[in-house]
């Protein structure tokens, strides 16, 4: 091979380490600049006597286990269910690396109104998850989603979970998932919904009105008209009752 396609190859390869260079750099920024935010003091307890209990977990303070400044953060639950848990939503402005701020986070269940069961002699269950979502200073969103299963409390059984370590008796973490996405894909992402919002939209009322145009157009041509035949019978009858009337007369 020549001088030149050997300095072709040379090139190539600096130009693919360059950009491999790149995106190690980017994501070292990245990482840090990344919060990790945990949930801390967890407490359950029961409020209420009689046939219809209720039951508080209750989650004390958070802290920012990561390198990164949190900021516009906000802890919630997007499970709600009606008449069965309801969670109460905090938010915090920033959280500093390392920095434990407390919170009133509160989750109210009633058992009452619960019916699953994992099987049929085992306690009520509820599955729901908890998001705690923040931006770091690099413009990127982060969400991390708790995704938890409570026991109803049976006197008969021993439920797992109590102590300085534990969330709680009868208080299980299934699953933890963080998902970080950059701004720009969010402001993509919601475009492309309305987008796509408009068109159903525009599409569904297109059918729609081309269907009622379709019907109406239908019921007007099956509407019968009045026939030449009809005027012509009622003038024929009419005449037939003024020679009766003649006749008569005479």
């Amino acid at each position: 091979m020549t001088a030149a396609i050997w300095s072709a190859i040379a090139a190539t390869c600096a130009a693919f380490c360059a950009f491999c260079m790149l995106l190690i750099q980017r994501r070292n920024l990245q990482e840090s600049v990344r919060p990790e935010i945990v949930l801390l003091g967890w407490k359950r307890s029961t409020n209420g006597v009689g046939a219809a209990p209720t039951e508080t977990l209750t989650i004390a303070e958070i802290k920012d286990v990561g390198r990164g400044l949190a900021i516009h953060g906000m802890v919630f639950s997007g499970g709600n269910r009606i008449n069965q848990v309801y969670v109460t939503a905090t938010r915090f402005f920033a959280l500093e690396p390392g920095e434990t701020r407390v919170i009133d986070l509160s989750l109210f269940i009633w058992w009452n109104k619960i019916t699953t069961r994992i099987a049929p002699n085992n306690p009520k269950s509820i599955s729901f998850p908890i998001t705690v979502v923040s931006w770091d200073t690099q413009g990127r969103q982060h969400t991390t989603t708790y995704h938890l299963m409570v026991n109803e409390p049976n006197p008969s059984l021993r439920l797992a979970g109590d102590g300085p370590d534990g969330l709680g008796p009868g208080v299980y973490l299934t699953t933890r998932e963080t998902k970080s996405t950059a701004v720009w894909l969010l402001k993509l992402q919601k475009r492309i919904r309305r987008i796509g919002t408009w068109v159903a939209s525009s599409w569904v009322g297109v059918r729609v009105s081309s269907g009622w145009n379709a019907i109406f157009r239908k019921k007007a041509t099956s509407t019968p008209e009045p026939s030449d035949s009809t005027e012509d019978g009622g003038v024929a009858e009419d005449e037939g009752v003024a020679e009766v009337e003649e006749k008569a007369a005479k």
